[in-house]
């Protein structure tokens, strides 16, 4: 009941935003203690039609830490489109080639893609909170901004805190705290800030 419930929410949010009457959806972005919602709602974004620049204004009024995080993932959901069933199966394949797949199905036009990457990494570089820092760089891969990831990494990689930043990057790129006010949700945000990236 909370599953369909929470869905039911995501999609009159979604319906909401596309309609320009957002300031009852905002809110919902902020962290909660259940994250079906505000998960749900994050993954509706892009494929839905809600417009990109409505986040990028949004995200420089909030104020909330958690909104700002959760519009800056958002943005990263820009990038690709999730199938709405996973693959026929047939009696060869196996578990996993059943499973849903993520394709390269760009939602952004070329404008509006470079005006989010440069959003993205303005945020990336500049702000102090280490979750904003984490959710930012998140979303620039997603986006495919490996030279602004990099760009960024080459002008702070001191080995020490610049500016009032609570994250830094070491000379070998590795990311670690620098500060113990980290988030203390379970998040691939938080995971991103403690430890070192791993290489792909």
């Amino acid at each position: 009941a909370k599953e369909q419930l929470a869905v039911q929410q995501a999609a009159a949010a979604t319906a909401l935003l596309r309609l320009d009457s957002a300031e009852r959806v905002w809110q919902l972005l902020q962290q909660q203690p259940d994250p079906r919602l505000r998960s749900y709602l994050l993954h509706r974004l892009a494929p839905y039609g809600v417009d990109p620049q409505t986040l990028i204004t949004r995200l420089r009024l909030e104020s909330d830490i958690s909104c700002r995080r959760a519009l800056i993932q958002g943005l990263g959901e820009f990038a690709w489109q999730a199938p709405s069933a996973t693959a026929t199966a047939t009696d060869n394949t196996t578990a996993e080639s059943r499973s849903p797949v993520r394709v390269a199905l760009r939602l952004l036009l070329p404008e509006q893609q470079s005006a989010v990457i440069d959003e993205l990494s303005k945020h990336y570089a500049d702000d102090p909170d280490p979750g904003i820092h984490g959710a930012a760089e998140w979303a620039l891969r997603q986006l495919g901004a490996d030279a602004a990831i990099a760009e960024v990494r080459a002008a702070y990689a001191t080995g020490s805190v610049v500016g009032n930043r609570r994250w830094y990057v070491t000379k070998t790129e590795g990311k670690v705290p620098a500060s113990s006010r980290l988030p203390t949700t379970g998040s691939h945000i938080s995971l991103a800030v403690i430890h070192p990236e791993p290489e792909f």
